[in-house]
């Protein structure tokens, strides 16, 4: 029987903030933020997953939902069906999603990230995280069942190995990220500013319920280029 743990988030305010008009002007390039990294796997002895905290300041993540919600841009979230297609499947999936395709800020969050990754990951270097950002937004009884992730693969033979999740916010009750690794479960809490970084292959994971409040996450992946 699998083992829990859980993750657990500290609330704080965030300040009142101005306007941005991209994702990159949400961004501060220049913030001096100390990040900490807990393994949430010891070693070599299980999938490669791991929670990063205060990689956003409080402001970063303020400006980036404000952002999000003045461009109208949020829509019922598509499910992955093979073969390049997406469906609707509101038995699995239930939230809203803003795609924004945004290289300047995405090369932000890969400078940040990137002195706490591992240089390679089986055998490929790691490069960056994919322009396109998926902002997700989680209201009371929306959820994401459990699931794999797929990897994506550019022309060039670029792919993605590892996904991403930015928190922007805390939430009132529910909206942890559940994901089975080895023998145990884990439950990492939404926190303002919060990563989690964990390898597409072999990772059960979901997006559980929420209750109350609401959830704003960034979805990404960190790409690879084969030596």
């Amino acid at each position: 029987m699998a083992s829990t743990h859980v993750y657990n988030a500290t609330s704080r305010e965030p300040p009142v903030v101005p306007q941005a008009d991209s994702v990159a002007e949400c961004l501060d390039a220049s913030a001096n933020l100390t990040i900490t990294a807990t393994p949430l796997t010891n070693g070599n002895q299980g999938p490669y997953a791991v929670v990063f905290d205060d990689v956003l300041s409080p402001a970063e993540c303020q400006r980036l939902i404000a952002f999000t919600e003045r461009t109208n841009g949020y829509e019922a979230a598509l499910v992955n069906d093979g073969n390049g297609r997406q469906a609707y499947l509101p038995d699995m999936r239930t939230c809203d999603r803003c795609m924004i395709d945004d290289g300047a800020a995405a090369k932000v969050l890969w400078e940040r990230l990137r002195p706490h990754l591992p240089t390679e990951f089986h055998g490929a270097s790691l490069i960056e995280i994919n322009e396109r950002l998926r902002f997700l937004r989680y209201s009371p009884g929306h959820e994401f069942k459990s699931h794999f992730d797929g990897c994506y693969r550019r022309a060039n033979g670029d792919v993605s190995v590892l996904t991403v999740q930015f928190y922007l916010n805390e939430v009132t009750k529910g909206g942890e990220t559940s994901m089975v690794l080895g023998t145990e479960e884990h439950f990492v809490e939404p926190k303002v500013g919060r990563a989690v970084v964990f390898q597409h292959r072999g990772v059960l994971h979901a997006g559980e319920p929420v209750f109350a409040g609401r959830k704003y996450t960034i979805r990404s992946d960190i790409m690879s280029r084969p030596a």
